[in-house]
């Protein structure tokens, strides 16, 4: 909680670069883009109910491909509950990963 509630779009990503080092995982879809890519930061758009969302934050912070800081900045990623599609920072095209066996 860095910001006020109801903060425009417009204001989160230069908030995110002033921060620097952090996820901000939201359920607004118009943050999947891929020219969002920073190196500061990283974005998950969490694509699944609302009811469901603290578990995905925890699934997704624990995968493989994205357990650490280094792993996740510069990633806009769809959390999903059938995998997480990413793009990634000087990568072409939108890439998947599934998730891993519990």
């Amino acid at each position: 909680h860095v910001a006020r509630s109801g903060v425009k779009d417009d204001n989160v990503i230069p908030l995110l670069h002033r921060l620097r080092q952090v996820t901000l995982f939201t359920q607004d879809r118009g943050f999947f883009q891929r020219a969002l890519c920073h190196p500061a930061y990283c974005i998950a758009w969490l694509d699944v109910r609302t009811d469901d969302t603290a578990q995905y934050v925890r699934r997704f912070l624990a995968h493989p491909r994205f357990g650490t800081k280094a792993l996740c900045l510069g990633v806009v990623a769809r959390v999903h509950h059938d995998a997480v599609h990413f793009w990634q920072r000087r990568c072409q095209g939108l890439q998947r990963v599934a998730w891993v066996s519990r």
